[in-house]
């Protein structure tokens, strides 16, 4: 889809920060907004979808980490606090905003919610359009 962009093969594409953010930082791609409902704290000029009269328009993209169903309660915990503290390392949150990633404290109880929350979303869009599996 970038290279797309680049070449005018296409004129309009989607696509997370990080994978466009030098490009539009050298004035070879231009963004017209970002699709979360608050401004990136990397690329604050850029307005967010919502603003520019989209209301409501947020899709996020989102990492998590994931665990076996069942794991015991002790291993999730330890994972969730060694995965937090490496996140909050300087070089590691440095690296994040320079992609334009945010981290948020509460992540397990977030992260959860919006995957429930965005199986929905595209359940509602597959029963909408009526795809079907071949």
């Amino acid at each position: 889809m970038v290279n797309g962009l680049l070449t005018g093969e296409i004129q309009v594409g989607w696509s997370g920060i990080p994978n466009v953010m030098t490009l539009i930082e050298g004035g070879k791609l231009r963004a017209y907004c970002i699709s979360i409902l608050q401004r990136s704290p990397s690329v604050p000029t850029i307005p967010t979808c919502d603003e520019l009269g989209l209301k409501g328009f947020d899709i996020a993209t989102v990492m998590g980490l994931h665990a076996p169903a069942g794991a015991p309660p002790k291993v999730v915990a330890r994972l969730q606090a060694e995965a937090a503290k490496t996140m909050r390392e300087h070089a590691m949150a440095a690296r994040m905003k320079q992609l334009g990633m945010v981290m948020e404290e509460n992540g397990t109880a977030n992260y959860q919610k919006f995957m429930l929350d965005d199986l929905e979303r595209y359940a509602v869009a597959v029963r909408k359009l009526n795809l079907q599996t071949n």
